[in-house]
Parts: structure tokens; sequence; C-alpha cells
């Protein structure tokens, strides 16, 4: 059953009954350089990653980029991680183009569906949130939902403003850049653009 909590989230369901590399892959990555610097890996190699997953499963991806030629230090390619164990993880179905940097950059990692109704589609998850779930409560999600409402802003651009968000972002950034993971100031330009 569909649930549609706001526009453009067509869906979201709890998935740890799914398994890694049966159910689901990772295609989204970080790149973290000698010196710590943490970064999607899109941006600090400057690909579009959209179109290199299309044509390669995650492990072929993976090692695509990790032998992708840069002027810069090499860095450590790592899909984003994922806490699966003992709590309970998400998975958010939208109804908009995929940009897997602006997702890392939300702190959202991206996932493709190989089995199931949504095989073949990309699914966000939260990268850094552990559950204390309650079935039918989805408050303990809010951080997720805006997280997904940043998303869904920056892929839209000036197109639709969301007034709520925009409100939040001119009147205290803080709670917005608190979920920030890579790419701040990408992200930030980004938001600043759109909201200018």
């Amino acid at each position: 059953m569909r649930k549609r909590t706001f526009k453009y989230l067509d869906d979201y369901f709890m998935a740890s009954h799914l398994t890694l590399s049966k159910d689901f892959e990772v295609v989204s990555f970080f790149a973290l350089t000698p010196d710590q610097i943490l970064s999607s890996a899109d941006c600090f190699l400057g690909v579009k990653i959209e179109d290199v997953i299309r044509f390669r499963n995650a492990t072929a991806t993976l090692r695509y980029l990790i032998e992708y030629p840069t002027k810069k230090p090499q860095p450590y390619i790592v899909p984003t991680p994922m806490k699966k164990e003992d709590n309970k993880l998400y998975f958010y179905k939208l109804s908009l183009p995929l940009s897997v940097q602006k997702a890392v950059g939300m702190g959202l990692g991206v996932i493709r569906m190989l089995t199931g109704s949504y095989r073949g589609e990309y699914l966000l998850y939260s990268i850094p949130e552990v559950y204390n779930h309650t079935p039918g409560n989805i408050m303990h999600l809010t951080k997720d939902i805006l997280r997904l409402k940043v998303y869904i802003q920056l892929i839209l651009g000036k197109k639709r403003i969301d007034a709520s968000l925009k409100k939040q972002w001119i009147e205290n950034k803080g709670a917005i850049l608190d979920l920030l993971f890579t790419d701040h100031d990408y992200i930030i330009n980004q938001l600043e653009k759109i909201f200018s």
C-alpha cells in the first residue's frame, strides 16, 4: 500500500528484512582523502554517477570510481554506510529525477532495488539515523522527512518553492545545515540561489 506523506514521496517502507547484494545494492559513494576530507564521489571526481550506474552494478561502479583518473590526491572510495543490524532501516521512493550528489550531500544514500515491485528503481535511505521503531508512528522520521524535503527542493530548484522550507532557511538555517553531510559549499550555494 502506498503512503503519501507529502508531494513527490511515493512510498516508504521498512527495509530491515531485505538483504544487501541480494535484494538491493548501494550505488552512492563517498570519497575520503588521506587528509580526511569527505565528499561525494561525484563531486570529488567530477563524474555524473547517474551515468556510471546506469550500465554497471554496484561492484563494477566502485571499481570504475577507484580507477578513475584524478589530479587530486587519490581518494578512498567507499559505498555510503548503512546501519542495519539492531535498528530499523527505511527506504524512500520519490517521483523525481535522481541526483546522487545532492542526495549524499543531504545525508541520503541511494540504493538500486534488485528484487520486488521496485526492481531496477532507485530509492533513498538516511545514512546516519538509528531508529527506535513503533509500528504506525513516523514521528521518529522527522529528520529523514526534512532531509527529503531539502533534497526535493534541490531537485526542483526554483520551479516549485516549498514555502515552509524557505521560511526555515531564512529564519534559522541551523536545522538544515546540521543535516548536511558532504559538499557543504555546493549544497549551501544551491539553496541560496533557490531561496534568493
